[in-house]
């Protein structure tokens, strides 16, 4: 699939991932339930590669 962004959209969509990335981390620690700590665990790490793809190809994405 391929997704054109503005910019200013993708500026926003870096910063929205940012900030949940940012947010994931504590939460990973606090929780006790593995299960769930898993899924947020690969959530961050989707967050992250996504941030990595649209950081290191900003013209790909608009």
């Amino acid at each position: 699939m391929n997704l054109t962004l503005d910019e200013e959209d993708r500026d926003w969509l870096v910063a929205l991932l940012e900030e949940r990335a940012k947010e994931l981390h504590p939460e990973i620690r606090r929780c006790a339930a593995h299960v769930y700590k898993d899924d947020l665990k690969k959530t961050l790490v989707r967050c992250e590669a996504i941030l990595d793809r649209l950081k290191t190809n900003p013209d790909s994405a608009g």
